[in-house]
């Protein structure tokens, strides 16, 4: 067996990087190998779930794995919109309708591509429990090898902590779904959100595993321009944008916030 023994202190630091960037690819790697659905919802009012999912199909994008992507909200369809014309597959479904899922299953069981982002209306938790009935969705997730992340983004709002208490409830018993609680932060620093921390919402969300991230604030202005453009993330920071240097910058620091975030999600996020 190999030792350290002998090496210099530089040598043994090398040797220790080296192992830990090892170690992390292997992370990385197995991560990515677990096929998963992404489902996300949040409540009304603007939480920022269509935002979320944008800047996570970008930050997957980025990281060179392979995504499809589906628009389940009738009434704002961000993701549709800003993706079209992207390297991407984005497509819309009538997901609140029967037989609204079918083209998700379908690349399920034939395509099974690794990451499916769904982005849903607010009460995403019922279409789930809708779609378990009629064709036993959350049933078939482990006989094809997917796994499930249900993402809730959360405002301050009381009632906002509905909408991750439905997405437990729903999937309570199935042992290959993740929950993740987003803060949004542009409704104020991670420490305001005093409805979720004082809550036993969150003490059970700990209690099973669930994961707690942030999304940082992007300037409105910069959001707004972006969305002017009708731009993914990653192309608004491209050298042949027409973004304003300043807000590149501002947007390629949000994208980095992001990542960081989705990566201390333990690899139920993608990555």
């Amino acid at each position: 067996m190999a030792t350290n023994q002998g090496l210099t202190e530089t040598e043994l630091a090398t040797t220790e990087n080296n192992q830990q960037t090892a170690d992390a690819q292997t992370a990385s790697k197995t991560a990515v190998q677990t096929k998963r659905i992404i489902w996300i919802t949040g409540g009304k009012g603007g939480t920022g779930k269509s935002t979320f999912a944008r800047g996570l199909l970008d930050t997957l994008r980025a990281a060179g794995i392979k995504v499809v992507a589906f628009d389940g909200d009738p009434d704002n369809s961000q993701l549709f919109r800003f993706y079209r014309h992207a390297d991407v597959t984005v497509m819309r479904i009538p997901i609140h309708k029967r037989s609204g899922a079918d083209d998700i299953i379908t690349e399920m069981e034939e395509a099974q591509t690794p990451i499916i982002i769904v982005d849903v209306p607010a009460g995403g938790g019922h279409l789930l429990a809708g779609l378990e009935d009629e064709v036993g969705f959350l049933s078939a997730l482990e006989e094809v090898g997917y796994h499930m992340t249900l993402v809730t983004v959360l405002s301050r709002i009381k009632d906002s902590l509905n909408q991750l208490k439905l997405a437990m409830d729903v999937t309570e018993g199935y042992n290959n779904i993740a929950h993740v609680a987003v803060k949004n932060l542009y409704y104020g620093e991670a420490h305001k959100f005093r409805f979720l921390e004082r809550s036993k919402t969150k003490q059970r969300l700990l209690a099973i595993g669930g994961v707690e991230v942030e999304m940082a604030d992007l300037y409105e202005d910069t959001y707004e321009l972006v969305d002017e453009a009708d731009s993914s993330f990653l192309a608004a920071i491209q050298s042949d944008s027409e973004l304003p240097k300043p807000d590149v910058r501002r947007l390629k620091q949000w994208l980095r916030h992001f990542e960081k975030q989705v990566r201390s999600a333990e690899g139920v996020l993608g990555l």
